[in-house]
């Protein structure tokens, strides 16, 4: 069953690429990365012998079903068979419009491995659609895709695929008035295993099975995924350092001045004065000291001579004659 698909193209381009001359209701439309049932969707249709575009609602009402449920897949033996569904061959047929689908690899013991299957450029689904009517007088359209056999290209991931269309196919598909019943049943719903329509395929990260999560990670490749978790969650000494450039490091340390330092003294008053003036500064007590010292050490000469320039004669008999 597929029951989730991507499109995330802009209404322009869906437009385009398939060739409507209009789009109804595409207010309604939001590109998506996930998308569920009951979203709507693009689906194109004929409309007067032309093409157009409806936003639908992905799941058929099946109230009239002997056990009520949305039906959003219809498998192609079913629409064959089932005279309720043949009749909507006949005049509701569609094309939705996506860019690629999601399916589920079945695992022993775990959960199912999500995979995203696409094709080179938009991927055109065969559907059939029904319009009802509220009280309210508003009209509520609504699709359901067709599905098959898997080809041989993809029956390794899952036994089921959508019916994917070609353009040529998808216009065999549209032209409801010229184009019977049995001849679209022969050409596109009975096709076999050997049929392949270029599909791509890998598997994605387990995000995609919330409907919550909706992102380009929803179809990244699980690998890529797994190494920026990886990268993410590495303690810091798991990771390397980058090597520093050697010669780099010397030429910013050569460009770079050396402040003065704190302890680089500063030039003393006394250097700047002249001598007169110096000789009448206090000493510092550093000196006084050092003067005490070298007091001791001068011969009886010396002192008379050095104290006789400071003392006047008075001064310097009364001193002498203490010491004596």
């Amino acid at each position: 069953m597929c029951g989730r698909v991507a499109c995330t193209l802009d209404p322009h381009h869906i437009a385009t690429a398939s060739g409507a001359k209009e789009w109804r209701q595409s207010d309604r439309y939001k590109p998506s990365y996930n998308v569920g049932p009951t979203i709507q969707q693009p689906v194109l249709m004929m409309c007067r012998g032309e093409r157009i575009i409806q936003s639908m609602k992905w799941g058929l009402n099946g109230d009239f079903l002997s056990t009520p449920k949305l039906v959003i897949n219809l498998r192609t033996d079913t629409m064959i068979e089932k005279s309720y569904w043949r009749d909507m061959l006949k005049e509701q047929r569609g094309v939705a419009l996506i860019d690629g689908y999601y399916e589920w690899k079945e695992i022993k013991g775990e959960k199912g491995q999500p995979f995203y299957f696409h094709i080179d450029g938009l991927m055109m689904v065969a559907v059939v659609w029904q319009c009802s009517v509220s009280s309210s007088g508003e009209e509520c359209w609504t699709y359901a895709m067709i599905t098959t056999d898997a080809s041989n290209e993809i029956k390794h991931i899952h036994h089921r695929m959508p019916v994917i269309l070609s353009e040529e196919d998808a216009q065999l598909w549209l032209d409801c008035d010229k184009i019977a019943t049995e001849e679209v049943i022969r050409h596109i719903l009975r096709r076999d295993e050997k049929h392949e329509v270029g599909l791509k395929s890998h598997a994605v990260p387990p995000l995609v099975s919330s409907i919550k999560n909706d992102s380009p990670q929803c179809i990244q490749k699980l690998d890529e995924w797994k190494g920026g978790i990886t990268q993410f969650f590495k303690r810091p000494s798991e990771i390397k350092e980058q090597p520093v450039d050697e010669p780099n490091v010397k030429k910013i340390k050569h460009e770079v001045k050396e402040e003065p330092s704190d302890d680089t003294p500063m030039p003393k008053l006394e250097d700047h004065l002249p001598k007169k003036i110096k000789k009448e500064l206090p000493s510092s007590p550093k000196k006084k000291k050092i003067a005490k010292k070298t007091t001791k050490m001068m011969s009886m000469d010396q002192f008379v001579k050095k104290t006789t320039k400071m003392m006047s004669m008075d001064q310097f008999v009364k001193k002498t004659t203490k010491m004596m």
